[in-house]
Formats: structure tokens, sequence, C-alpha cells
């Protein structure tokens, strides 16, 4: 994990929880990282998918297949505006 702590959420059903604003989980085919931080309606992520490189893109995550497919210009400002909003509010 990346996040020092858990960061506090509240699902569109009012239902609440902790999750780390940043995660890393790896996988047999991809590697996929976890950006729970919201801007406005939309998770930072999705905001930033253009920037992102040739990557796959979900609401709050990040798939990547080979490394060089990630632009880190673009993550590193996804990671950056991550930080700044400090996680997810009402989604």
């Amino acid at each position: 994990m990346l996040a020092r702590r858990p960061t506090r959420h509240t699902s569109a059903s009012g239902r609440e929880g902790d999750a780390h604003l940043v995660a890393v989980r790896g996988g047999s085919k991809h590697l996929s990282v976890y950006v729970t931080a919201t801007d406005g309606d939309a998770y930072v992520p999705e905001v930033h998918a253009g920037a992102l490189g040739k990557v796959s893109v979900g609401r709050s995550c990040i798939r990547v297949r080979r490394a060089g497919e990630l632009d880190l210009g673009g993550f590193g400002e996804v990671v950056r505006r991550a930080v700044e909003l400090g996680g997810a509010g009402a989604v």
C-alpha cells in the first residue's frame, strides 16, 4: 500500500467505510492501482484517463499491463490531485 492510513468515505447509498487513498494490487496479467479520491462527481483516474497513456481506466482503478505503457507524468498528476483532495467524498 502507498497510503499511510485509510481515508473515510461515504457511498451514494450512505454507507461509510475506510479505504486507502492509493493502493496497488499485482495480478498475473496486470498491475492495478486504485485511487479513491473524487474530483466533483468523478474519481480522479476517470478525470485524468487521457493523460495516463495506454492503460485501462475504470472509475477508481488504473490497470497497467506493461510499465512502459503508463505515462508517469500523468500518473504523478493523479497521485498529486488525490493527495490534494484527500480521499473520496460522497460517491
